[in-house]
């Protein structure tokens, strides 16, 4: 997951327009973003856990997730209603982390962003290509990284090390140590960030907080009452 891998000129602009859209709204940015916050003002679109998508279906957890194509996350699209559905596995059976779940949440944000719905059924595309998954995936994740741990925050704040990253943006640690590859690329150049919403957080006033935490197994659990069915 290096920055500005596998990701369109005309992508990067759609995130920036996106990023400017969060980070534009105060000058004072309080870090770590929560990507269930930015997931709930997005259009005409609702989000629902694998685990009420059981119930709903009447089907088991391995159902879900056969149907959903991932142990994480998926998102889907209806063209006549031009409405998305984000279904998050939140189940602490699968012992994913609070962590994945939140970079799971920003990666779903971004197939939205990134328009990769739009762009098949324009495209008339019958089937995805295995090329076309894996430049989604790459622009998913570079929206992610770009949300979750912006490279400008992390520069001005003095980062050093994953586990800083680990610990004041609350990624897992594979994410932490990708960002932080990409985080001394970026300090000698090597890549950059989406230049308008650059320019917001080389200016802002990032604040780190210590209220979003990791919880407990039993916090987790309740995560389920932010999302509600469609």
């Amino acid at each position: 997951m290096l920055l500005k891998i596998n990701v369109r000129d005309s992508t990067i602009q759609k995130i920036d327009t996106a990023l400017l859209k969060v980070f534009g709204r105060s000058y004072a940015i309080r870090f770590p973003i929560d990507p269930r916050t930015e997931l709930d003002r997005i259009p005409r679109c609702k989000h629902m856990s694998y685990e009420q998508l059981e119930k709903v279906a009447h089907c088991s957890h391995r159902d879900v997730i056969g149907a959903c194509k991932s142990i994480n996350g998926c998102t889907t699209y209806d063209p006549i209603k031009k409405r998305y559905m984000v279904y998050i596995n939140y189940s602490d059976c699968d012992s994913l982390s609070f962590r994945r779940v939140r970079w799971t949440t920003a990666h779903e944000i971004g197939h939205i962003v990134c328009g990769h719905f739009i762009e098949l059924i324009e495209a008339g595309a019958p089937d995805v290509s295995p090329s076309d998954v894996r430049l989604f995936e790459d622009e998913a994740d570079y929206f992610a990284a770009c949300l979750l741990a912006p490279l400008p925050v992390m520069d001005r704040l003095g980062i050093k090390s994953v586990e800083e990253i680990h610990r004041k943006f609350l990624l897992s640690w594979p994410a932490s140590e990708y960002c932080l590859s990409d985080l001394k690329r970026y300090q000698t150049g090597d890549t950059f960030y989406p230049y308008n919403a650059g320019r917001i957080l080389k200016e802002c006033r990032p604040i780190l907080s210590t209220e979003l935490r990791s919880p407990s197994r039993s916090e987790i659990r309740k995560l389920d009452d932010f999302l509600y069915y469609s």
